[in-house]
């Protein structure tokens, strides 16, 4: 069979390149050093909670409503880091 069909079942794939920039583009938009910090950032707001095992329970809060407040967050302990400077 030849057209649509040999293309579709290539696989998407991205490159480490790829993944590292947007991890870190990432890390940048909250305003985070490092995985560990994610990871702390995502308990801290209920997006995951430490020890739950069943992935299909909804989450209390849409992960954009905790990422926007997570962020708020972050940016005010920011200035009030470089506040007691």
């Amino acid at each position: 069979m030849t057209g649509p069909a040999p293309r579709s079942r290539r696989r998407a794939t991205l490159s480490d390149a790829t993944v590292k920039s947007r991890i870190a583009r990432i890390l940048a938009k909250l305003g985070l050093r490092d995985r560990v910090q994610v990871v702390v950032l995502a308990n801290e707001t209920g997006i995951v909670r430490p020890g739950e095992t069943d992935r299909a329970a909804p989450p209390s809060r849409t992960v954009s409503e905790s990422a926007a407040t997570a962020s708020r967050a972050q940016i005010t302990r920011s200035r009030a880091a470089q506040t007691n400077r």
